[in-house]
């Protein structure tokens, strides 16, 4: 689901915007998303955060698809179908997070990417 994949790296993008932090490249790819910065200058609870939030995001959004399920059961009586479905396969892929992030990092051969930036981070400290 792209959707994950590109929710996870908008919760690193307003994560490092609310920190004003300048992204040089915040580009959608059809695999993965590139949100370029410059994290040599930040500290390592900033780069702590940047990985945080994006697992953050997604399970916020998994809540509030979960809050509207619940809303339509609660007020209507009924939710359709394919809606549960989503919000099971949504929950599912959400879960796996930052093993899918890994997988997408290795694939790409991205060894600055999410599942590396902390050790890079205390590597270079």
């Amino acid at each position: 689901l792209p959707l994950r994949l590109y929710a996870h790296y908008i919760g690193e993008w307003l994560f490092l915007q609310m920190l004003r932090v300048p992204v040089t490249r915040f580009v959608f790819l059809p695999y993965s998303v590139d949100v370029i910065y410059n994290g040599g200058v930040l500290p390592a609870s900033y780069e702590v955060g940047v990985v945080f939030s994006g697992m953050t995001f997604c399970i916020g959004l998994l809540l509030l698809c979960v809050l509207l399920v619940w809303a339509s059961l609660t007020l209507l009586g009924c939710f359709p179908d394919p809606g549960y479905q989503f919000v099971l396969c949504f929950g599912a892929v959400v879960s796996l997070d930052p093993f899918l992030v890994l997988l997408v990092d290795l694939m790409r051969g991205n060894m600055d990417g999410d599942a590396f930036k902390l050790w890079n981070k205390y590597e270079e400290d």
